[in-house]
């Protein structure tokens, strides 16, 4: 079901990729998700199961921050 809700597991990958990323500060976060999802949200939490794959997923493009 496209319209279920973002899972646990999907919540702590997103945070846990988007720290890997450099994406440190919850609203570039949020800028991030809204830029994939062509649509405004004001947190995961308001992510479906499919938009959290689409943004995991394009998470996982970026470079890794380099680690000092």
């Amino acid at each position: 079901n496209a319209g279920a809700p973002i899972t646990q597991p999907q919540m702590k990958m997103l945070g846990a990729t988007a720290r890997r990323k450099g994406l440190t500060v919850a609203e570039d976060v949020r800028q991030f998700v809204v830029d994939v999802v062509g649509r405004d949200v004001t947190g995961a939490r308001d992510l479906t199961k499919a938009e959290a794959s689409q943004v995991i997923d394009k998470l996982g493009e970026l470079p890794d921050k380099a680690q000092p």
